[in-house]
């Protein structure tokens, strides 16, 4: 009868051990698993605006910078913006897939406006500012 207790008293102390292993292997994936989730919770948010028809970049302080647009005028363009916000220069292709580039000053007044046709050639032999005077300021213009 004391071998009887003696050789349960052993299998249940093995039983007791093997059962500590196991909760603290348990606990440690547990705490593994949870400090994945937790890291992937707190992944800094890249994008802050992306939709089919209008693409903003903005910087740190939430100015947009960099603009991807078809929505308001309904003809692709691509804007760039100084860091105060303000629209600079403009890349924008009408109906008749004719490249037009404008550049603004930093009251928004436009200074040079360069068009090209859907061939690449450009329309115009000089670029024009807002009052449609030419700008002799072109190098390529250096002999005209």
């Amino acid at each position: 009868m004391n071998s009887d207790f003696n050789t349960l008293n052993a299998r249940l102390t093995q039983l007791e051990r093997e059962n500590r292993r196991l909760k603290k292997w348990g606990a440690i994936a547990s705490g593994a698993l949870c400090t994945l989730a937790l890291v992937g919770f707190a992944a800094p948010i890249v994008c802050d605006i992306v939709t089919g028809e209008r693409l903003v970049i903005r910087d740190h302080t939430g100015r947009a910078r960099v603009g991807i647009d078809a929505y308001r005028t309904e003809l692709p363009g691509l804007t760039l913006h100084d860091k105060s916000g303000r629209e600079r220069a403009k890349l924008a292709i009408d109906d008749k897939g004719d490249a037009t580039l404008s550049f603004t000053d930093e009251k928004g007044v436009a200074k040079a406006s360069y068009l090209f046709a859907a061939n690449g050639a450009p329309k115009a032999d000089q670029p024009t500012t807002g009052d449609d005077k030419p700008v002799k300021t072109d190098p390529s213009m250096a002999n005209r």
